[in-house]
């Protein structure tokens, strides 16, 4: 009977240990009460070594946990500087896209400009050849009027000399007598 209640015990004491791995604590002492009655180990060494080395791991969770749960606080606070850190760099962010956005734009006005300015300094260049032309026609009209003028000053001058040559002979023959003038004189 005593063999019986021995492989009772252990088996409630087995049930123990695992209940307690399990973190199911209820279970853990209800299967402890009932190893109790088959077999007391409370006051061997086996069972002291076990539960201060349970309660060392149970004490170690706690001190992670603690140590998790400050660690879980500090990672919060961090996370909500990062989020208001997010939110100023999203605000900057849209910023800074609005003005690449007037550039963008002032870069496109300023192409169009330079285009229609293109144009514009195409059109003046064709003006620009086309009065060099009718420059260069209007002086070659102006050497021929000037030609022209010179030959119309000679011929002016040869007229001139020719009037003065005979309003000379006029006078001249009004200055003679009527007789010489019957006589032929010259």
């Amino acid at each position: 009977m005593q063999e019986l209640n021995s492989g009772k015990a252990d088996f409630y004491y087995k049930k123990v240990r695992e209940e307690l791995k399990s973190l199911n604590f209820t279970e853990a002492y209800g299967n402890f009460v009932k190893a109790i009655k088959f077999r007391n180990d409370i006051e061997t060494d086996l069972f002291r070594k076990y539960l201060v080395t349970t309660a060392n791991r149970l004490g170690s969770f706690r001190q992670k946990y603690t140590d998790a749960l400050n660690d879980l606080i500090t990672k919060t606070q961090e996370n909500e500087e990062l989020q208001l850190s997010i939110s100023d760099l999203e605000s900057e962010k849209l910023s800074q896209q609005t003005k690449i956005n007037d550039q963008n734009n002032a870069i496109k006005r300023l192409l169009d400009k330079t285009k229609d300015l293109e144009k514009q300094d195409e059109r003046l260049k064709s003006e620009i050849l086309t009065l060099t032309i009718e420059k260069v026609n209007a002086e070659r009209t102006i050497q021929q009027h000037q030609i022209t003028i010179q030959g119309n000053k000679e011929t002016i001058s040869k007229v001139e000399t020719t009037i003065k040559n005979n309003e000379q002979e006029i006078e001249r023959l009004r200055n003679l007598k009527w007789q010489q003038k019957l006589f032929g004189k010259k």
